[in-house]
């Protein structure tokens, strides 16, 4: 059984509630999750049961919270502030976040970033991060990865140092990852103007027309509200490094 309260994963302190509960359960080599009142979802893949169950939370924590922006980025926090990593599939968010975690970046999320607009803070989103393939030699998986048919899904106890942040975290800053390109030398990264950085966040955002004018100004007084930058990855210490460094930050072992 599976009982999820909205209230715990954005707002954790006094969430009794129970808002979907899920059956799960393997019916001769197919698994399935039954919730009442919708249509029950039935694979022989546990990975892809893991994204049907995430897309049907995600839907409703939208429709329950439509004051929030949600947006599709990896979120880590530094020094009590947090990092917005942006971009399409692929790009390699996932991987990058995976890394900065080894490197003393709290945790947050690979998948959502919903963002309260009046005090510009990121509510955590804690999920198993999940890595389409293994990463790089010196960033060895923990024990605890579990590969399924979607990929290496690393559990949220398994990122990082220390437990991840429960309460929203003031928005610091927004990498907007540019697409992979194999031979890269060096990473870069560039200063993106409000104006183009808006227009990245509503190509990323899940309930634009939740907001006025489809998400516009949202996107605008986030865009406005942090440092944005592009980043044209490479070898992934490398850029771990070009990114604590645009932070100011210096990276451990």
């Amino acid at each position: 059984m599976l009982r999820l309260c909205f209230a715990e994963l954005l707002d954790p302190v006094g969430a009794d509630s129970v808002d979907l509960e899920y059956s799960l359960y393997d019916d001769g080599g197919t698994l399935v999750a039954e919730c009442p009142g919708r249509e029950p979802i039935r694979t022989r893949d546990e990975g892809r049961l893991f994204y049907a169950v995430e897309q049907e939370l995600t839907i409703a924590l939208q429709s329950l919270r439509p004051d929030l922006l949600f947006l599709h980025a990896a979120v880590l926090t530094l020094d009590g502030r947090a990092i917005l990593l942006a971009g399409d599939s692929a790009a390699g968010k996932s991987t990058l976040a995976f890394a900065l975690a080894r490197h003393g970046f709290a945790y947050l999320s690979d998948e959502l970033a919903p963002i309260a607009l009046e005090s510009m803070c990121v509510h955590p989103y804690p999920r198993a991060l999940l890595l389409k393939q293994p990463p790089p030699d010196g960033y060895e998986l923990p024990e605890a990865t579990r590969r399924t048919a979607r990929g290496l899904h690393v559990p949220v106890s398994a990122l990082g140092r220390g437990r991840p942040p429960e309460d929203p975290v003031p928005l610091d800053a927004i990498f907007f990852l540019e697409p992979w390109r194999a031979g890269r030398r060096a990473p870069r990264a560039n200063p993106v103007r409000t104006a183009e950085a808006a227009l990245r966040l509503l190509a990323n955002a899940l309930n634009p027309a939740a907001h006025p004018d489809d998400g516009l100004d949202a996107a605008i007084a986030i865009a406005g509200s942090a440092r944005c930058f592009t980043l044209s990855a490479a070898e992934l210490h490398t850029t771990v490094e070009l990114v604590s460094h645009e932070l100011g930050h210096r990276t451990g072992p």
